[in-house]
């Protein structure tokens, strides 16, 4: 009889400890890059008329393009995205904007003279083949070329 107590009272211990002993936390907010439902996203802020946040689903839905660009080694890669111009066409860039930064999911910020960006036709938000996006600027220098661009600040 006391083996089969002290069985019993191991199993309800076990048990115990296994299901009921944690408590749930709550699911931490998404992170800037981020939307709810765990998508990589990509907003336009700054000086525009309506800022602009996308899912990664929605940019993918939009009209695209391909870009070829040299990689380091030399060689031309070709990017499938979305226009940038297009994107800053639908927030709406004020007309005392003069640049635009690209910016990072791990912070890292690009300068871009608006001027240049608006004459560029093949400048797009290329898609990364692990999600997320990448800027892709042809004849633009490598500085520019940023992974994981969560934002355009256009200021």
């Amino acid at each position: 009889m006391f083996k089969k107590t002290i069985y019993t009272l191991f199993v309800i211990i076990f048990a115990f400890a296994l299901f009921g002993c944690g408590t749930s936390e709550p699911a931490a907010p998404a992170s800037e890059g981020e939307a709810a439902s765990g998508d990589v996203t990509l907003k336009i802020t700054g000086k525009v008329d309506n800022e602009k946040t996308w899912t990664e689903a929605e940019i993918k839905g939009m009209k695209t393009m391909e870009a070829e660009r040299a990689n380091k080694e030399g060689v031309m890669e070709t990017h499938t995205g979305v226009s940038i111009n297009d994107l800053l066409n639908e927030a709406g860039v004020q007309g005392d904007a003069t640049k635009v930064f690209m910016v990072a999911e791990d912070g890292y910020e690009a300068e871009v003279v608006l001027a240049d960006l608006q004459a560029c036709s093949n400048c797009i938000v290329s898609f990364q083949t692990q999600g997320g996006f990448s800027s892709v600027l042809p004849d633009f220098p490598n500085n520019v070329q940023v992974k994981g661009i969560v934002e355009l600040r256009v200021e």
